[in-house]
């Protein structure tokens, strides 16, 4: 079966025809786990919903029933004019290998069947999420957590994606050996230099990303000066990539100097705004983007070319009060699988941080006349709305106060003559019993930061009496 999938095929080799059905079937498979990622961000938004958070849908809210049985084998799920779905393009891209070289097939083809594997994955677990949700009722908490197990597994797979993509992409560039011709190095920079911010993005690194864009932005007034505009086949469709090429630069600029987002992205990471925003709005054929553009105008000016690939968006999860990526997600029944082997912690256990976990250098400067304590409260597992009263020397400093990731920060003035203690009343249990309360202390800003971690039930208190010794000796007791 072959399939022409665009109008330049006609003129390209066989084996260039072989290899852009590859990346046919990367842009495809982006633009189907675009869709899923509505999905996934929906059921999320539903979750949270049924906490604390107040929610919104984000423009396009779709369902499982409009998808269809297989999101990346639905051809009306497509970015290109031949209505050829992702799954349809994995067989005609084994179909045609038959013109590349047996090794290079292989290889080509055995990447393709991985990304298929994650693809059925990910299509599957709509299904999974929307199956629980329909038979549990998730007014009981801990099936909330459960779904958010389910959605985890999501961030996981489309983290795997990603890097299969990024190396079937690599093996095909490598497969060009010709030296590419003006308007097609142009492209090929601004592609390869935005695929490396990307990636920085993508591991949670929203700064520094001045290099990538000082490339693009080479390559873009290289692109102008050469006169590729004027002198296109149609050159409204070289202006059009030249200006989003220039929005683009803008907003990357203009994101790397402020830390306040869109109120649809205010519990998001700076990195996911910028790149899946970078993502929808400029780069992929999906918006349409200007990699779609560039293929256009490559096939009018010189068809025989190697197609830019799409990149796939980012998915991660929001939790109710903040969107934060949880090193545990709280729940008594959920345990480890070979699927999904996170480090699930039961919230039943006790923990007591090691003392030493938190190597910080000692101040130099000589110890005040007035000696003080640093203390930190935070909640140590999943933020579920804990709240405590403290007190430090029967003086109320904190009262009623909800338990966030970050700490709450306070310095207390010691007595050198008496006997300091602090006092932790829990409040309620949150959402997931019991009440889980973690706090720092430090000793006139000497030494290491000493961490005690207690899992309290409504209305009873911890209360850690500390000597002056350099508070070198503690001792504790509970009370109610």
């Amino acid at each position: 079966m072959v399939l022409l999938l665009g109008s330049g095929f006609a003129q390209t080799s066989d084996k260039m025809k072989a290899l852009n059905f590859y990346v046919e079937f990367l842009n495809e498979s982006v633009h189907g786990l675009s869709v899923a990622q509505i999905l996934f961000v929906n059921y999320n938004k539903d979750l949270n919903r049924h906490v604390d958070l107040e929610s919104h849908k984000i423009n396009t809210h779709i369902t499982n029933m409009e998808l269809g049985a297989n999101i990346f084998d639905n051809p009306d799920i497509n970015t290109s004019d031949s209505n050829v779905s992702a799954m349809m393009l994995a067989k005609l891209t084994k179909e045609n290998s038959k013109y590349l070289s047996s090794g290079t097939a292989r290889i080509l083809n055995e990447d393709v069947a991985e990304i298929v594997n994650i693809l059925d994955k990910v299509n599957n677990l709509r299904f999974e999420i929307e199956e629980f949700i329909a038979k549990n009722d998730l007014e009981v908490k801990e099936n909330i957590y459960k779904c958010y197990v389910y959605l985890e597994k999501a961030v996981a797979l489309f983290d795997n994606y990603a890097d299969k993509h990024d190396n079937l992409s690599k093996r095909l560039r490598q497969e060009i050996l010709y030296e590419y011709k003006p308007l097609d190095f142009i492209f090929y920079e601004i592609h390869t230099e935005t695929v490396k911010m990307l990636k920085q993005l993508r591991n949670d690194q929203s700064q520094g990303l001045g290099k990538y864009l000082a490339r693009i932005e080479g390559a873009k007034t290289n692109f102008r000066e050469r006169g590729f505009a004027a002198q296109s086949v149609d050159p409204q469709l070289a202006n059009d990539i030249l200006s989003q090429v220039e929005q683009m630069l803008t907003f990357v600029k203009e994101a790397e100097r402020t830390n306040v987002l869109p109120d649809n992205f205010k519990n998001n990471s700076k990195s996911y705004y910028v790149h899946n925003r970078l993502l929808l709005s400029y780069f992929n054929s999906i918006s349409p983007g200007f990699i779609s553009k560039m293929n256009k105008l490559m096939e009018l000016t010189d068809p025989d070319f190697l197609h830019y690939d799409d990149r796939p968006v980012k998915y991660e999860v929001t939790y109710p009060e903040k969107m934060v990526e949880i090193e545990e997600i709280a729940t008594r029944e959920v345990v480890n699988t070979t699927d999904f082997p996170l480090d699930l912690k039961s919230k039943d256990e006790i923990v007591v941080v090691n003392p030493n976990d938190e190597p910080e250098p000692e101040l130099k400067s000589a110890v005040p006349k007035q000696q003080y304590i640093d203390l930190e409260f935070y909640d140590p597992d999943l933020i579920d709305r804990d709240s405590i009263t403290v007190n430090f020397n029967n003086e109320v400093i904190l009262e009623n106060y909800t338990l966030l990731k970050e700490p709450m920060k306070i310095r207390m003035d010691i007595d050198t003559y008496e006997g300091n203690s602090i006092t932790i009343f829990a409040k309620n249990e949150g959402i997931i019993s019991p009440n889980t309360v973690a706090f720092k202390y430090r000793y006139n800003g000497e030494g290491r930061k000493k961490t005690v971690v207690r899992r309290l039930t409504t209305n009873t208190a911890y209360e850690y009496v500390l000597t002056i010794d350099g508070l070198g000796g503690v001792s504790d007791k509970w009370g109610n």
